[in-house]
């Protein structure tokens, strides 16, 4: 038998392979060793600074966006409220020599316009969270709960003073 260095490398290397390959579980059958070289090139560490510059620029970007438009919201949200009072204008006059012509807009007429358009700006994402939860409502899957649990349920509410009878 030969014991020079190289074959006592790989006797010690296949002997530690098959006590490793003999420890493992069936489903775990893949080692994964690591490289050799444990050093990362200059090209890699490149790409990680990129990414990580990447990823502030993206946090950086989500944050202007979301805050812009939330801003812009209120703004618009203010912009019509700000419509919605009865003060009286004039939209144009003209003279002529002989006479002058004003024209006033019913003002009573356009006050209902923003009004209604303020409701709605605040009614439809309620209308249409209303719909979506309908949605999931209807089209989940679910078991329907039994008598007992019910009825433990309903007693607890009259309990706690929720139901009323």
């Amino acid at each position: 038998m030969d014991f020079s260095e190289d074959n006592y490398d790989r006797i010690s290397t296949t002997q530690s392979s098959r006590r490793s390959s003999e420890n493992l579980k069936g489903w775990d059958v893949f080692i994964s060793t690591p490289d050799s070289n444990n050093f990362q090139n200059s090209a890699s560490k490149t790409f990680t600074c990129i990414l990580k510059l990447l990823k502030v620029f993206i946090a950086f970007f989500s944050l202007v966006v979301v805050l812009s438009s939330g801003l812009l919201s209120k703004a618009i949200i203010l912009l019509v409220a700000s419509q919605i009072s009865g003060i009286t204008k004039k939209i144009c006059v003209f003279k002529f020599p002989e006479k002058t012509f004003t024209y006033k807009y019913d003002e009573n007429l356009e006050q209902q316009c923003w009004i209604w358009t303020m409701f709605l700006m605040l009614v439809i994402p309620d209308i249409f969270t209303f719909f979506r939860s309908i949605r999931i409502c209807l089209f989940k899957s679910f078991r329907k709960p039994t008598t007992s649990a019910f009825l433990f349920l309903f007693n607890t509410a009259m309990d706690m003073g929720i139901i009323q009878t």
